[in-house]
């Protein structure tokens, strides 16, 4: 009861469908709106034990990959599906102070791909400019690997409802 302000609205970011009986109870105690199937976003989520399969290294010698810049948050807040809001301009900034991130540059210093890491240890948001070139992939594949190289358990989730993300 004190952890949550039940008198102010509020957004779970994930939840397992198993507690769902559990949170409707708890909504319906604290006289609040029962979640209901059109509120929610179903998501698959992926845990990443163990060897990566992919490559982690840029294509060719004239790409590099390294940490965005927090000057790139406007960008990823242009690119993103949750973007747009000067709100997420701000989160997007703090994050990259704080949190790891990957960026595949072209041989201009100009970003084909980024991967970044949210507060709770999720992958996202993760970008493409040019699909079909595994760009997304390549940065996925270097990200995931320093965050399980600092002992880290990384996860990304994809929406059913999103159409497939090529490139990524």
């Amino acid at each position: 009861e004190k952890l949550v302000d039940w008198g102010k609205n509020f957004t779970i970011a994930a939840f397992s469908e198993r507690g769902l009986p559990v949170l409707n109870q708890v909504c319906l105690e604290m006289n609040r709106p029962v979640p209901t199937k059109d509120s929610m976003v179903h998501c698959n989520i992926g845990f990443f034990p163990g060897q990566i399969i992919g490559s982690d290294s840029p294509p060719c010698p004239s790409l590099t990959i390294a940490p965005l810049e927090v000057h790139h948050a406007e960008l990823v807040n242009r690119t993103w599906r949750w973007g747009g809001q000067p709100k997420v301009l701000e989160f997007l900034q703090y994050l990259l102070k704080t949190f790891p991130s990957r960026c595949l540059y072209d041989k201009n210093g100009e970003p084909l791909a980024f991967a970044l890491v949210q507060p709770w240890g999720e992958m996202a948001p993760l970008w493409s400019k040019i699909p079909g070139l595994n760009y997304g992939t390549i940065v996925f594949c270097n990200i995931l690997k320093a965050i399980q190289d600092a002992g880290d358990l990384p996860y990304v989730y994809a929406e059913s409802r999103q159409p497939r993300l090529r490139g990524h």
